[in-house]
């Protein structure tokens, strides 16, 4: 899953820093959580590439789900994307040194969403 290749990720930017010439983070806020920080403990460069709006799309899908009566599943959905959206937009867009988008659209959107 998502969250467990990130700590896996920044395991390894921990133990061999001098083996990563740039870290991607790419689309996935709370799986670049902890790659964010060991990069930035171990002073690795990192940047981020974003090309879907995952936590929206997250958030959407628990609307089906309560349309559907998965009720549970719809609530933790929507609390994942919730929070992914706050870790975007509060810490690692913020910090991010570069961020690549696919898009103008989608480079308007980021630029509106940090704060």
């Amino acid at each position: 899953t998502a969250p467990s290749f990130g700590w896996r990720l920044a395991r390894q930017v921990w133990r061999h820093p001098a083996d990563h010439d740039l870290v991607v983070v790419r689309d996935l806020p709370l799986a670049a959580l902890p790659v964010v920080l060991a990069c930035k403990l171990r002073r690795v460069p990192w940047c981020v590439w974003t090309s879907f709006p995952m936590a929206l799309g997250d958030r959407l899908g628990a609307r089906d789900h309560w349309a559907a009566g998965r009720r549970v599943r719809a609530a933790a959905t929507w609390l994942r994307g919730t929070l992914a959206q706050w870790v975007e937009e509060r810490v690692v867009l913020p910090r991010a040194p570069h961020v690549f988008v696919q898009s103008d659209a989608m480079r308007e959107q980021v630029l509106g969403r940090v704060r």
